[in-house]
């Protein structure tokens, strides 16, 4: 009778864990692509206008290139992170990390 009252206890303390679900990008992945997302935005705020538009096409296209993603692909996983602050904001805190990493060099 113990073992069973144990066995049940176990069950719904893992129970009550969240699992995360896989995300379409995983995290390890979508940290670096967002970081040369802000990267792009910040060559982007001297220019204005269509050649704004073009640049920053041509800049997400290779972004997405380089990652081997898509724009659907990240659309889906920021929509996802979304519903998640404290995971968006543990990607986010790398990425700044990141950031800060580069500014240094």
């Amino acid at each position: 009778m113990r073992r069973l009252g144990f066995f049940l206890l176990l069950l719904g303390v893992l129970g009550c864990q969240q699992v995360q679900e896989p995300l379409p990008i995983a995290e390890r992945d979508l940290v670096p692509i967002l970081l040369d997302i802000h990267v792009a935005e910040d060559a982007l705020q001297s220019v204005f206008g269509p050649r704004r538009d073009s640049l920053r096409a041509v800049y997400f296209q290779e972004i997405y290139r380089i990652h081997r993603t898509d724009s659907v692909a990240l659309a889906n996983t920021m929509l996802r992170l979304r519903e998640d602050p404290e995971r968006l904001e543990r990607v986010y805190q790398r990425v700044i990390d990141l950031l800060e990493d580069v500014q240094e060099e």
